[in-house]
């Protein structure tokens, strides 16, 4: 299991409950995520991450390094298939 994979399957919110990530595309994320009985306070924008309060391990926050780095890239791909689908001429046969 790499470590995104593992991410996902172990970080919930500050009450337990596993997050929905399916609008992160869209989003980004804005609040707290927990793995285990550790913490992170983030925000994560397309071209901008922030920490606010953090106890991870060093393990864990290469777990959400590799969340981050999807999300970043997802929201990226988003806008560039949105950009393409507004420039793009639609022909039907």
């Amino acid at each position: 299991m790499n470590a995104l994979d593992q991410f996902l399957a172990n970080v919930t919110d500050e009450f337990g409950n596993k997050i929905d990530f399916l609008n992160i595309e869209n989003e980004g994320f804005n609040g707290i995520i927990c793995i285990g009985d550790k913490s992170a306070e983030i925000s994560i924008e397309k071209d901008s991450f922030t920490e606010i309060e953090s106890d991870l391990s060093d393990d864990e926050k290469i777990m959400l390094n590799a969340f981050i780095e999807y999300t970043q890239s997802e929201m990226r791909n988003q806008k560039f298939f949105i950009q393409n689908i507004n420039t793009t001429q639609w022909t039907l046969f």
